[in-house]
């Protein structure tokens, strides 16, 4: 028993080929201090299996014609549905634009020519709009910025439409009629620019008095 507790704290040595000697065994503790970047490496590693874990992405087909295609890119947050995005995406002659605005088949035909005009940029968060003038002949696309106009939020709506209503000496008009409110938006296409937006909508405390404004440039007024 004695020599037993004598030996207790003892570490055994072996003889090498050189004649060196060794300990034959390390303490648990002394080996992990020793390889510190193992840890960091291992640490590093769970983190990035869970940010990919947590993160899927996805793409669903929204609409298909014999002109464009649309599509929905979707990236989940497993961990946090809050923070999952979700974009339309529009795909004319090779092309493709993000953020396209409206339901298919999110364009509209101009009457009497050969173009059709289709919108991108977020209709919230204060998204600025972009109008486009695709040219089906040439496969010319015009762009040009609408900024604060929520000109394209109701293309191919059900209940709630967005059309044009007349086009004369270049000048394009568009309508949208919602419940609450009704768009008239111009477009000059020699240039091409937006003109202007103008609404009228019930007023927020609901006592059915219309009001009106108007956004020159589709830029909000200060």
């Amino acid at each position: 028993m004695e020599a037993a507790r004598g030996n207790a704290g003892k570490v055994s040595y072996f003889q090498s080929e050189s004649g060196a000697r060794r300990p034959s065994s390390l303490n648990v503790r002394q080996r992990m201090k020793s390889t510190p970047h193992t840890s960091f490496c291992v640490s590093m590693l769970i983190i990035f299996g869970l940010a990919f874990a947590g993160c899927a992405h996805e793409t669903r087909p929204l609409y298909r014609d014999s002109l464009v295609e649309v599509t929905e890119h979707l990236s989940i947050q497993i961990l946090n549905v809050h923070g999952s995005t979700s974009k339309s995406v529009l795909t004319i002659w090779g092309r493709t634009f993000d953020e396209v605005r409206g339901q298919d088949p999110y364009y509209l035909q101009l009457p009497g020519r050969p173009i059709v005009l289709f919108v991108t940029g977020r209709d919230f968060d204060d998204g600025q709009a972009t109008v486009h003038l695709a040219n089906t002949l040439t496969h010319e696309i015009r762009s040009f910025p609408a900024y604060d106009s929520h000109i394209g939020s109701n293309i191919g709506m059900k209940y709630e439409f967005e059309r044009v209503t007349s086009l004369t000496d270049d000048i394009l008009v568009i309508e949208a009629n919602l419940s609450d409110r009704k768009y008239r938006y111009r477009i000059d296409l020699r240039e091409p620019r937006f003109i202007r937006e103008e609404a009228d909508f019930l007023d927020s405390n609901m006592t059915h008095k219309w009001e009106h404004y108007v956004y020159e440039g589709g830029k909000k007024p200060n």
